[in-house]
């Protein structure tokens, strides 16, 4: 709870916070993953009945990745960034609805596609669709 705490009051402190802001690029490869990262310290933090509620609640994990993707969606449009640094409103909606629910999510997301892009590189090879399908005009040629 306290390193999930300090890392929010840390990307607040607003030397920080403007640095990061300043760029869209900041805003979504440093201070949005940092947000997601929060969230994973803070669910470690809650205590088993409330992990417990949750897990009712969130029935195989459905519920939880559908509202993951929709508020990773939302924080990916450049609008809603913009958004972010001249409204406080939207701001505080960004600091609540990034690191509740969305850390979790976004680092076994993120985890598995490492895990497998790794896979990827070391015994499988990549191949292009324009390398597997031959192409045909089809327009006959004279």
């Amino acid at each position: 709870m306290r390193r999930a705490a300090l890392v929010i009051l840390v990307l607040l402190a607003p030397p920080v916070r403007h640095a990061l802001e300043a760029t869209m690029t900041a805003q979504m490869l440093v201070q949005l993953p940092l947000l997601v990262v929060a969230g994973w310290l803070l669910s470690r933090a809650f205590p088993p009945r409330v992990l417990a509620k949750v897990e009712r609640w969130n029935h195989r994990g459905i519920t939880g990745l559908v509202l993951a993707t929709v508020t990773a969606a939302f924080w990916m449009l450049p609008r809603s960034l913009d958004a972010a640094t001249s409204h406080p409103l939207i701001a505080a909606a960004k600091y609540l609805s990034v690191p509740l629910r969305l850390g979790g999510y976004m680092l076994a997301l993120g985890g598995g596609l490492l895990v497998w892009l790794a896979w990827r590189l070391l015994w499988g090879r990549f191949e292009s669709y324009s390398s597997t399908h031959v192409h045909s005009s089809p327009i006959p040629q004279q």
